[in-house]
Formats: structure tokens, C-alpha cells, sequence
């Protein structure tokens, strides 16, 4: 089992909230087009980089973390010191959009181009990682990479330390 890595160039994309209309005595709940379709899009460039693989390990269920960064801002957000902002590196982003709605956003464009692929696939498996949020370095490209990791080399690590401490916590001194 290893992990994979998914480079995806272009703005990040949140996950608006859903929006409701009423017609006639109807009320129905949809989610904006324009977010629809980035998320076809973003599925479409996750079908080409996964194309050919089908890791049976993502079906015990994966861990996804994002690193996002930001197209660089011409001017300084007030909430990077200014000698950060002028070496040129990535700066902590931290600001909208929430993280949360960038996880949810690659997490359904995930779930679309694994059923693509053909495999039965549902976001429940998908365990929260970390969400980076950064400004681009100078020159660098806006874009988000998004890595899978296999639950179970977590769960094997999680059951040995708590072997560990149950093993020592019942030794007599």
C-alpha cells in the first residue's frame, strides 16, 4: 500500500452552501452551476491522473489531506508580516475560504471520479487530514495537491501503542 499524490492546477475550490428555491408549492435544494461545474472539471483531471490504478486499499478507507495554494495577492494581506510577504515564499493563508469547505469540495470531486472509474466508492471512507492554506510563493502557480493515505497502516500504528500502554499500564512496580 502506498499513498497518492493528485496535483490539481487552478484556483482551490470551496464548497458553497447549497442554495434553495420554491416553485409553485415545490421546494427543491440545488447547488450553484458554476460549482458544479469546477467539480466535473476537477474530477475529470483526477480520472486522468488516477487512470490505469485501482488501489483496492482506499476501499478500507483513506485519510485526505490538502495543501492549497492561493494565487499571490499584489498587495499584502494585513495578516502577513511584511518581511514574509516580501522574501517571496508561501504565506500562511488564514482566511476565507474555510477549510472545512475545501476538504468537502475534493472530497465530492474524489467521490465522483472514483465511481468513473469504477469503483464503489463513498466519501464516508474518507477520514479528515490536514487542510493547508497558503499565498503562492512568487512565480509559483495557484493549485491544490491533495494526498490519500491508507487508514490501516494508521490503524496498525494506533493498535501497537495502545498494546503498548495497556502492557505497561498493568505492570505491577
Amino acid at each position: 500500500m502506498t499513498q497518492i499524490t493528485l496535483h490539481l492546477p487552478g484556483d482551490p475550490l470551496p464548497c458553497p452552501r447549497a442554495r434553495h428555491a420554491v416553485r409553485g408549492r415545490h421546494a427543491r435544494t440545488y447547488m450553484p452551476g458554476e460549482y458544479t461545474a469546477a467539480k466535473e472539471a476537477l474530477a475529470a483531471a483526477m480520472v486522468a491522473q488516477l487512470e490505469g490504478t485501482r488501489p483496492a486499499w482506499l476501499l478500507n478507507g483513506a485519510r485526505l489531506s490538502l495543501v492549497a495554494a492561493f494565487p499571490r495577492c499584489q498587495s499584502r494581506p494585513r495578516a502577513v508580516l511584511p518581511a514574509v510577504w516580501k522574501a517571496g515564499g508561501r504565506c500562511r493563508r488564514l482566511s476565507k475560504p474555510d477549510a472545512d469547505n475545501l476538504w468537502k469540495a475534493y472530497a465530492d470531486a474524489l467521490t465522483l471520479a472514483l465511481t468513473r472509474l469504477g469503483m464503489p466508492w463513498d466519501d464516508a471512507l474518507l477520514e479528515i487530514g490536514p487542510t493547508d492554506r497558503y499565498y503562492a510563493a512568487v512565480g509559483e502557480a495557484a493549485g491544490v495537491e491533495l494526498l490519500l493515505c491508507p487508514l490501516t497502516a494508521a490503524g496498525e500504528l494506533r493498535a501497537a501503542l495502545m498494546d503498548n500502554h495497556m502492557g505497561n499500564s498493568g505492570a505491577a512496580s
